[in-house]
């Protein structure tokens, strides 16, 4: 087997390729792991790096943003005379003299006093990165509990009935699972949404012989009703009549 020269190239992500000959003429593809591991690695130090210095250097701008806000600060106060001719306000001197967009000279100058209780050399990242890990994030409250209806109910006592009757304990035991996952969505624990639910379907784990019997017992007592209420407006007729 003839062994062909290692071919280096960049534009292949930086891979390094060695190709070999077999006896069939055919070409195949050697993708060198320990090299593109170098690689990766050395990019990383590189980012590291120039995070590192971009940090540095948007303190370095912010410092000098800060300190000529405070010298115009001083100047427009020491001065007498025409607002015309009056020194220019900070966000005027930066958008004049720097060729820095103002939202930009805010970053670097928040950099800066951030600098004056943190390390920024303990920072890995970049400026953004900086900012973001820390830009305070405001309070939220918390949000109500959405309201319980009939289709959560069936839904609560379905996790129910499978956690206490499921066929395997593997069953019962994601059923259970569920069921707590759920009820914490109302601000509940499981058996206050379970007895919640049972309060809007208070017939759902009756077995389908007692509902039909309930639900016999009921057109009887309608029958019944219905019969006595005949009665009496029939004896009521009989008195009218006599």
């Amino acid at each position: 087997m003839t062994r062909l020269p290692t071919i280096t190239s960049r534009a292949l992500s930086g891979a390094e390729i060695a190709m070999r000959q077999h006896t069939m003429n055919t070409l195949e593809l050697v993708i060198d792991l320990p090299f593109l591991a170098r690689e990766v690695k050395d990019a990383h130090r590189q980012v590291l790096f120039h995070g590192k210095s971009m940090l540095m250097e948007a303190k370095r701008a912010g410092e000098a943003l800060l300190a000529a806000k405070e010298a115009l600060k001083a100047e427009r106060k020491a001065y007498v005379g025409p607002e015309q001719g009056a020194p220019p306000v900070f966000v005027d001197w930066v958008k004049t003299n720097t060729g820095v967009a103002y939202s930009t000279a805010a970053s670097y100058m928040r950099v800066a006093n951030l600098s004056k209780v943190l390390d920024l050399q303990n920072f890995s990242g970049g400026l953004r990165a900086f900012l973001d890990a820390h830009t305070e994030q405001p309070a939220t409250e918390p949000s109500a509990p959405r309201e319980f209806t009939r289709e959560d109910a069936e839904r609560a006592l379905k996790f129910h009935a499978l956690a206490t009757r499921g066929a395997t304990d593997a069953e019962k035991e994601a059923a259970s699972g569920k069921l707590i996952s759920f009820a914490q969505e109302f601000g509940m624990s499981p058996d206050a949404l379970v007895a919640k639910a049972f309060e809007l379907l208070p017939a759902h784990e009756k077995t389908d012989a007692e509902q039909s019997f309930e639900e016999q017992v009921e057109a009887v007592n309608r029958r019944n009703a219905e019969r006595e209420e005949r009665t009496r407006a029939a004896e009521k007729r009989v008195e009218e009549l006599e």
